[in-house]
Formats: C-alpha cells, structure tokens, sequence
C-alpha cells in the first residue's frame, strides 16, 4: 500500500520538492566556464528569492493577517523609506560638521 499524505504535510512537501527542483535544474543548466563560486552564490540567490515568494503567497493567505496585509500594502515600505532618508540626511550633517 502507498504511504498516504496527511492534509498538513501536503505544504511543506510542495514547497520542499520545490527548493530541491530548481537547485536541480539549477546545477544542471549551469553554464560552462562560470565559476563555482559566482555560480554558488546566484543559487542561494534564486532560492532565496522563491522562498521569498512562497513566504508572500502564506502570509496573503492567513485569514488573521490578510486583512492587515491588504489594507495598508506600502505602509512598511514607507517606514523603510523614511528610515533610509533619515539615515542618509545624518550622514550628511555629520559631513558637514566635520568640514
């Protein structure tokens, strides 16, 4: 008899065999004389990008955080970017200061 799935492990196994099938397809299209290293480092990349993606698609789907995530989509963004502009504008005082 097959082993059966249980409804909770449906979802990390998707998302495993996903990780595992694009380092897969990865290491097999790699291109020839691209060094191990750079090449090393553009995977980790890919793969964290997809699990970035995997990670946005749960977090719009959970019934408690979609409303949140939904009705102020940029307010992070915004906080970020005023974050960033006050660091920035310190910086340069603190330039100027020093002059």
């Amino acid at each position: 008899m097959p082993p059966r799935f249980v409804a909770g492990e449906i979802g990390p196994t998707t998302i495993a065999v996903l990780v595992v099938a694009q380092a897969v397809l990865w290491l097999v299209a790699r291109p020839i004389g691209e060094p191990a290293r750079s090449y090393l480092g553009q995977l980790l990349g890919a793969e964290s990008i997809l699990l970035l993606s995997i990670g946005l698609v749960l977090i719009s789907m959970l019934p408690l955080v979609e409303g949140g995530v939904r009705r102020d989509p940029g307010s992070h963004v915004v906080r970020l970017r005023q974050h960033l502009l006050g660091v920035a504008s310190r910086r340069v005082d603190d330039q100027a200061d020093r002059s």
